[in-house]
């Protein structure tokens, strides 16, 4: 709409019948694919839902050139014919772009509140009015009573015409909810010593755990063939990092699936353990083994090991909302105490600094130390799984806003010189509203 000054008038969609696992009942789980036409005579296709190829991925097509977005990587297609010079471009940011880029939607949640906050202060009319946000609501909702219809084509008043206004008026269509009075356990309610009463934090850590194993046993099958073979050892250590949590995460999911069969929350659980095949990995010998065969293939590709620092601490949840990048050192009144410590994986977990502070949603210091025999240049590994930015001997040397969940897809290497005597890493982390767990600090060979 915004690209082209046209609006959708029409919409059909097909029910796609196969779920993913791990979706209540009625409520997505499959791919809700479009097809919205214009009133200008173009087509668009519209691919939601939940699959397993999920993006933010773009492509247009006009008469002159297209368009794509692919991984934040866009590319234009100029000259009004397929075989035109297809080249990479790099746009840039308006105004406000440093605190657009770590949000969610590649940027665009910001932009839907900034412009509607300017209008309410200023006055000055945003990129969007009620209708053209109604414009771009009402297709997903024809598009899903287009589903349930077998593929009907539906139009998509303008509620600019009084006409539309009033035909669809007393329309009160509305997709049917799921009963969360009955629950997941059929309206009864797990006291809090019951394992039913954890079902939303073990739902949660079961998806997070059974996905990295399915991707880990999948991609060993084919990891003979990867372009570069060593992108697999990020793959095996994020499951070695997230063992426990794992082991923890299967174990009371059987628990709550015994405790309540034939229920829906037995359903999506034993599905998400379908995924994860718990006799494979809580076998005795499978934690040994991952743990020889990461260390093999590093020794196989010549990838040194990383090497911790010492001191390991963090601070408590400070309740900033400031972006990472304003984010300052930490000044004096900044207290820091230990904080769990994976040393197989250099991980330091600060999940329970959440329920120190009754808040998940801030900032987290997190601080570690290299004592150096003598000045010299390294390699200092760094990342978390929120946004955060780091810093040595006082100095900012890096800033990473769209980190995210698993922190092993988001360590950045980092030449860096080290003096003489003992470094100081900091590392400040955005919690993430509770998403984040914690960071990564350590040191590579040079």
């Amino acid at each position: 709409m915004m690209i082209t000054g046209h609006r959708p008038v029409a919409v059909e969609s097909l029910n796609g019948e196969i779920r993913l696992p791990g979706y209540l009942p009625g409520y997505q789980g499959s791919i809700a694919p479009s097809l919205i036409q214009m009133d200008n005579g173009s087509v668009i296709r519209n691919l939601m839902g939940a699959t397993t190829n999920a993006s933010y991925t773009k492509r247009l097509w006009g008469t002159l050139g297209s368009s794509e977005i692919i991984r934040e990587t866009l590319r234009l297609r100029l000259g009004a014919a397929g075989y035109s010079p297809l080249l990479e471009v790099t746009p840039t940011w308006e105004q406000f772009g440093e605190l657009a880029a770590p949000t969610r939607h590649n940027g665009g949640d910001f932009w839907v509140l900034y412009y509607f906050a300017r209008e309410i202060l200023t006055g000055e009319k945003g990129s969007f009015d009620v209708y053209a946000g109604s414009d771009v609501t009402i297709p997903g909702i024809q598009a899903a009573r287009s589903s349930q219809s077998g593929g009907k084509l539906l139009e998509i008043p303008d509620f600019r015409l009084k006409s539309d206004r009033d035909r669809y008026r007393d329309d009160n269509w509305q997709q049917k909810p799921y009963n969360v009075k009955r629950g997941v356990f059929n309206g009864y309610k797990p006291k809090a010593d019951k394992p039913g009463a954890r079902f939303t934090a073990v739902m949660r850590d079961l998806i997070a755990t059974s996905v990295t194993y399915r991707a880990y046993r999948d991609w060993k099958k084919v990891k003979s063939n990867l372009t570069n073979p060593t992108d697999f050892i990020p793959i095996a250590e994020a499951l070695l990092h997230q063992f426990p949590v794992l082991q923890k995460a299967y174990q009371e999911a059987a628990e709550i699936i015994t405790a309540h069969p034939g229920t829906d929350g037995a359903r999506v659980l034993s599905e998400m353990l379908e995924v994860g095949k718990p006799a494979e990995v809580l076998a005795p010998d499978f934690l040994r083994n991952l743990k020889s065969e990461v260390a093999a293939y590093r020794r196989q590709h010549k990838i040194f090991a990383p090497i911790p620092a010492t001191g390991y601490r963090a601070s408590a949840l400070i309740p900033l909302r400031t972006a990472i990048s304003k984010i300052g050192y930490p000044d004096d009144k900044i207290k820091f105490s230990k904080v769990p410590y994976d040393t197989q994986q250099l991980y330091c977990n600060v999940t329970n600094r959440y329920q120190e502070s009754g808040t998940n949603n801030g900032v987290i210091f997190g601080r570690a130390y290299y004592q150096a025999a003598k000045k010299h240049t390294g390699i200092l590994v760094v990342g978390a799984d929120g946004p955060f930015k780091t810093f040595l001997n006082g100095k900012e040397i890096f800033c990473n806003p769209k980190a995210t969940n698993p922190v092993i897809e988001h360590c950045s290497e980092l030449p860096v010189e080290w003096q003489q005597g003992r470094n100081e890493i900091i590392i400040a982390l955005r919690t993430n509203k509770g998403r984040a767990w914690g960071f990564s600090i350590y040191r590579k060979k040079s």
